[in-house]
């Protein structure tokens, strides 16, 4: 008989010490308990997929929330992973902070939370309820752990709850005056510089414009919204390439009707329309940052043409080796946006050659091997999504 397998997600140093006082303190109740924390912001190259896994892997999954981490991506990820199994329960736990302004996935969980509220009183109830669900759960699922009644959660509250309340309450205030992340899509690249990768920053006006525009959007960023001093002109490419620390800086598009998502296979390809043939399927980037090439690729007029009715960031990045038309090797940091149109546009998206069609679900998903690294992570943004939307 397998033990109950409990998942914790976190982002941040703030929620990461939370998530690790929270572990100690349900292992305490019973260790037959297999309680795993999740890795803090993966670095290109670690292996997410294994860590994926694992979140998949597990019957309960727990959010850590605070002001610090307010829609990290990572933790969207993982709750729109985590969505996709419908008898499989994530709760979010707020620590210090409401519900305001919390996005989907995560939105659609119901919420515990931690507060001071009535000197701690309404979160003790909420740790009960926590301890009662995962009791419940297992008891059901048959797992050898928590085979327990109500006295033994109650036991373990009187024990525990005061040493418990302290080291988290000593935990917020030590945050207390941290700054929270204002917004979701700023990206780091180096100690001093923030490119706001927002829709409304990068796209500020799409809405009621025709795909078509997408480079000129970009471009458009590009002149006003990125430091001149990180941008160098690639004679190759007549264009400016944005390039941080050698390292270049870029977009993908994924264009999806929510259900299908169009591709690029790039063994069907010619040298006009990619420098880089492989067997893999592919979505839309460019070596530019306002990647000139998507309608290249696609080569239909009436597609160009679709109505955009709205883009969404992918949470995260792909991280890709490149050679340039010059044989220089260089590391490409890919920026991601899912572009929907309506289903009769973006069949429109399909030559008959190197574009095709296809179904957003697990199979796909699957089939890792053959996706490229942002072609996978539109994949999994949309897939999880998608589960947790239905």
């Amino acid at each position: 008989m397998e033990s109950f397998q409990i998942f914790i997600s976190f982002s941040g140093k703030f929620s990461q010490e939370i998530a690790e006082e929270l572990k100690h303190w349900i292992h305490n109740y019973d260790r037959n308990l297999m309680i795993h924390v999740s890795s803090e912001d993966l670095d290109p190259g670690v292996n997410w997929e294994k860590e994926l896994d694992q979140l998949l892997d597990s019957d309960y999954g727990i959010l850590v929330l605070t002001r610090d981490n307010l829609n990290s991506p990572w933790l969207l990820f993982e709750a729109g992973s985590a969505a996709k199994n419908k008898t499989r329960k994530v709760c979010p736990i707020l620590f210090g902070r409401d519900k305001d302004n919390i996005e989907a996935p995560i939105s659609k969980f119901n919420y515990l939370q931690f507060t001071e509220e009535n000197n701690f009183e309404f979160s003790k109830e909420q740790m009960q309820r926590l301890l009662s669900t995962i009791n419940e759960m297992a008891t059901k699922d048959d797992h050898k752990a928590y085979r327990r009644g109500w006295e033994a959660i109650e036991r373990h509250m009187e024990n525990t709850w005061d040493g418990f309340k302290d080291n988290i309450s000593a935990i917020l205030e030590k945050y207390r005056f941290s700054h929270p992340s204002k917004v979701r899509h700023d990206v780091k690249v180096t100690n001093h510089l923030d490119i706001n990768l927002s829709v409304d920053e990068v796209f500020e006006d799409y809405k009621n414009v025709s795909i078509n525009e997408i480079p000129h959007l970009l471009a458009n960023y590009l002149k006003h919204g990125i430091d001149s001093s990180y941008q160098i002109l690639y004679p190759e490419y007549s264009s400016n390439t944005v390039i941080i620390n050698q390292t270049r800086i870029s977009t993908f598009i994924a264009f999806t009707d929510e259900k299908n998502i169009l591709v690029f296979e790039r063994q069907l390809a010619d040298t006009a329309q990619t420098q880089v043939k492989s067997d893999s399927i592919d979505v839309f980037g460019s070596v530019q940052f306002e990647n000139r090439t998507i309608f290249a690729k696609i080569a239909k007029d009436d597609f160009a043409k679709s109505k955009i009715l709205k883009i969404e960031y992918i949470p995260g990045f792909a991280v890709e080796d490149n050679v340039d038309k010059s044989r220089k090797r260089e590391t490409v940091i890919m920026i991601g946006y899912a572009v929907f149109v309506s289903e009769e546009d973006l069949k429109k998206g399909v030559n008959g050659k190197t574009t095709a069609l296809y179904k957003i679900n697990d199979r796909l998903l699957r089939q890792s091997k053959n996706l490229t690294s942002k072609a996978k992570l539109a994949v999994t943004y949309l897939n999880s999504r998608l589960h947790s939307e239905s």
